[in-house]
């Protein structure tokens, strides 16, 4: 029987490999949140999250809601940083620590 999301499948593993990966470089400093891009009430709540912390207003919210997300988005603190495919893995990982760098 073929496999009908085998891509998906796939993609989903890279994903997970890369976030494996820096989740065992930086550890406690960051806070990992898988979102299923199927699953809108998961991602509202994400945004809700960002906003209560006051890293985004409303407005940026559904800015980054309506333009950014997309399956693979990455954001920090809410923020969009990057789409993930694996050639940017080492592109992610620099991001990442020079956010943790300047204090986020």
């Amino acid at each position: 029987m073929k496999e009908t999301f085998k891509e998906n499948r796939l993609q989903r593993e890279r994903v997970g490999n890369m976030y494996r990966k820096i989740n065992d470089i930086y550890k406690e400093q960051i806070n990992i949140e898988l979102v299923d891009p199927r699953n809108h009430l998961s991602i509202l709540g994400y945004f809700f999250r960002q906003m209560a912390k006051r890293n985004l207003t409303l407005w940026e919210s559904v800015h980054y809601l309506t333009v950014y997300m997309k399956n693979g988005s990455i954001f920090i603190n809410g923020k969009y940083v990057t789409n993930t495919l694996v050639e940017l893995e080492e592109e992610l990982l620099h991001v990442i620590t020079q956010h943790i760098q300047e204090g986020g």
